[in-house]
């Protein structure tokens, strides 16, 4: 925020700006560190790769952030919007086994199984033992096995 306004968020608020303003430099901060979109530099001597690598990290970063959000609220629609994204981005990483049993995981909810089965899936997937936050029916697994 600083880098791209000249000034620390107290400071910046102190100039009491418009929604506008505000929307304008989120959205450049957004464009330059955390969209997969990049402007080749003609001279690929010049491409600051450490730049580059952030900005994939923070995007990457921000998928994760948003998909255990989804999870923790119950909102599965929305993690399963991710669940492509993060199809493609354990595929990109080499991660094959993961890679395959989301696809196999996505292929069976939208294609295979009956609409009244992927719903039920989809309705049983996230669980909550505290009522507060849900997590995953597999990651509780996980803790019931850790737990004994």
């Amino acid at each position: 925020w600083e880098v791209e306004t000249g000034m620390t968020t107290a400071e910046f608020a102190a100039t009491r700006p418009t929604a506008a303003r505000v929307l304008e430099i989120s959205s450049k901060i957004r464009q330059k560190y955390a969209s997969g979109v990049f402007d080749s530099p003609p001279d690929p001597e010049s491409t600051d790769h450490t730049h580059e690598n952030f900005h994939l990290l923070v995007r990457d970063t921000l998928i994760l952030h948003t998909l255990q959000n989804a999870i923790l609220s119950a909102d599965f629609g929305r993690a399963e919007l991710l669940l492509g994204t993060l199809t493609m981005m354990f595929s990109g990483g080499g991660c094959s086994n993961y890679r395959t049993e989301l696809l196999y995981f996505l292929q069976h909810l939208k294609k295979v199984w009956p609409e009244r089965f992927a719903n039920i899936v989809r309705d049983n997937a996230l669980i909550s033992t505290s009522g507060h936050s849900y997590v995953g029916v597999d990651k509780n697994i996980e803790f019931s096995i850790n737990f004994q």
